[in-house]
């Protein structure tokens, strides 16, 4: 059986498209790809990067065990150049944040996308600040890079 990385990336992105406030409806972008940060124009969550570590069989009928981190992001905007509009784009980057946090609280398995034996537990979150990107002039940004981790027997 393959890894079960390229399952869990797709599922769970359709999954987060259906929590709210993290909805097409609630103005929020849920994308499974890295998205080039230029682009960006609103809230936005993006599942990036995995790392996946793998232990072997050591005898038939040994299972592999699979223990892959993904990265993610939560992205928000604030128009402005002060600390009012840092404080309001860090603000809304951490409820994307908060809705996602909740969400995989209520139910690790994301929709049953995450398989087990340990379901998705998120294991960090970093907070980057900057002023928007230059097509964004007077602009700040925030984001929340967050790793949701998993271990599954296969």
């Amino acid at each position: 059986m393959p890894s079960t990385v390229p399952a869990v990336k797709a599922g769970l992105r359709d999954w987060l498209r259906t929590q709210a406030g993290l909805r097409p409806a609630d103005a929020v972008l849920v994308s499974g790809v890295m998205l080039d940060p230029t682009t960006i124009t609103g809230k936005t969550v993006m599942l990036g990067s995995v790392t996946a570590a793998q232990t072997p069989p050591v005898m038939f009928p040994d299972i592999r065990e699979e223990t892959p981190t993904l990265t993610g992001f939560c992205v928000a905007f604030a128009p402005g150049t002060g600390d009012e509009a840092q404080d309001a784009a860090r603000a809304a980057a951490y409820a994307l944040f908060a809705v996602l946090e909740s969400a995989l609280e209520a139910d690790p398995t994301a929709g049953g996308v995450i398989p087990g034996p340990m379901k998705g537990a998120l294991t960090q979150a970093d907070l980057v600040e900057a002023p928007g990107e230059e097509n964004m002039a007077g602009t700040r940004q925030a984001q929340v890079r967050w790793l949701l981790a998993w271990t599954s027997d296969f």
